[in-house]
């Protein structure tokens, strides 16, 4: 089970990565600037992470907030996967051969919630032996002398890949185009193939709350 959250866990990071950034320039002192009409807009080319498949997409998230549903295989059985990330929290909700569970992580605690019993476990990430969880990538999160192009067929597909290297965790992202449609992490040697559902800068913020009625004991 330890090896799987940190599997999740690595995907996490990826739940929202890069930011945005705008240049802009005044005329110079004396100098009137010319006509809306006859201006002409330049656009720098981004250099750097924000240049790759992999900056360009996570760019479209640089409000710190994505809805992203996958699936993968894990231990022969289809595990579906909504990962919610709202800045420095992030709601996940798991379901494996037909049950599901949900948690919440932010900066401190870890509350895994049991629907149907109605209670919740409180727990400190410290003890829980998990890493608080950066859900934003900066540029300085990965090394470009680490990235790999390339390309990689899956169900007869043909993807362009960029593989990074992120805490010493191998990550492959595969596009069509611009889209991504599957990661691929590599966890103790071993290679997890996670197909992308569904992704959209919209949350729901309610998923947040933790209901009253539910008891909640800290461990």
């Amino acid at each position: 089970m330890k090896k799987f959250l940190a599997l999740l866990t690595i995907i996490s990071l990826f739940a929202c990565a890069g930011c945005g950034s705008e240049n802009t320039s005044l005329p110079a002192e004396g100098e009137t600037a010319p006509p809306i009409s006859e201006q002409t807009v330049s656009i720098p080319e981004p250099t750097g992470f924000a240049a790759t498949k992999t900056g360009k997409f996570y760019n479209k998230f640089s409000g710190k907030k994505m809805t992203m549903k996958y699936e993968m295989l894990y231990d022969g059985q289809t595990v579906s996967v909504l990962s919610v990330t709202n800045g420095d929290k992030m709601y996940s909700e798991t379901l494996v051969d037909g049950y599901g569970s949900s948690s919440i992580i932010d900066s401190e605690y870890i509350y895994t919630i049991d629907h149907s019993t109605k209670s919740v476990i409180k727990m400190s990430l410290q003890a829980a032996n998990q890493p608080s969880i950066d859900t934003m990538i900066e540029e300085s999160d990965v090394s470009l002398s680490d990235l790999v192009k390339s390309s990689r067929t899956i169900d007869q597909k043909t993807y362009d890949t960029e593989e990074w290297v992120i805490e010493g965790v191998k990550t492959v992202m595969c596009f069509d185009e611009d889209a991504l449609s599957y990661i691929i992490s590599e966890a103790e040697g071993t290679e997890y193939l996670i197909k992308i559902l569904e992704i959209s800068d919209e949350i729901d913020e309610t998923l947040f709350d933790i209901p009253q009625d539910y008891t909640m004991t800290e461990i």
